[in-house]
């Protein structure tokens, strides 16, 4: 891992991506237990042709748990990084049209258009939180509202980052850097743009802005330090 792994992000870069797989792939069979297991909770065993949008799908690991999980599902994968959108191509070679790649970015907002929805159930990891900014994660969380059929799921396995990015090094502060155990902390995005803003991803916010969206019902049903798994289900 290289210091700019920890400190900047450069999606454009293929050096740095591969260098940000590698080092999110040293946690990997941790990593694909989480998203295996939100995979699998995902309702749609008895939707005949289910899609599932995967929102800045990466490499596509989320992706290829749902694929594996149901037969019938087809995934599109969005990412605006194209070395990203790359390595997904090969990561999910093997599930041949049932992907479709969608290289948009979250920030402009005809990203929507370009994914074709509805979708029966929207998946995200490690995304929103990147957008830096709330009011962008707030309107993202409403165009995921818009995407979804009546019935549909949103689940989004991301970083809250109020604590982490603590200035005052409080003992919760200590805590979590002692316990997370990845390379997320209170370093990470202070030099980028608009970083002081990141203490504002806050968990209680993310649920807030979810229901705003028109969400009817936002939980977090699973929290360790600062990465948590925020389901949110559109009824009507």
């Amino acid at each position: 891992m290289t210091e700019n792994v920890k400190t900047q992000h450069d999606w454009q870069s293929p050096e740095y991506v591969e260098q940000w797989t590698n080092y999110v792939a040293s946690d990997g069979e941790r990593r694909q237990l989480r998203l295996r297991r939100a995979a699998s909770l995902l309702p749609l065993a008895d939707s005949p042709h289910p899609r599932v949008l995967d929102l800045g799908g990466g490499y596509g690991e989320f992706s290829r748990q749902v694929l594996a999980e149901y037969p019938e599902a087809g995934v599109c994968l969005q990412d605006y990084s194209a070395p990203m959108l790359d390595r997904a191509t090969s990561v999910l070679a093997e599930f041949g049209p049932r992907v479709v790649y969608r290289r948009c970015d979250l920030r402009d907002s005809t990203w929507i258009e370009q994914v074709e929805g509805p979708f029966d159930a929207v998946v995200s990891s490690l995304t929103t939180h990147n957008l830096g900014d709330p009011d962008a994660v707030r309107r993202v969380y409403g165009q995921v509202h818009s995407l979804l059929r009546p019935g549909g799921w949103f689940f989004n396995l991301d970083l809250v980052l109020d604590v982490v990015m603590s200035s005052s090094r409080t003992p919760l502060a200590a805590l979590y850097a002692r316990g997370s155990g990845h390379p997320h902390g209170a370093h990470v995005h202070e030099d980028a743009p608009g970083g002081a803003r990141f203490a504002e991803l806050t968990l209680e916010g993310n649920l807030a802005w979810l229901r705003e969206a028109g969400f009817d019902e936002v939980d977090c049903v699973y929290k360790e330090f600062d990465q948590v798994f925020l389901a949110a289900h559109r009824r009507n």
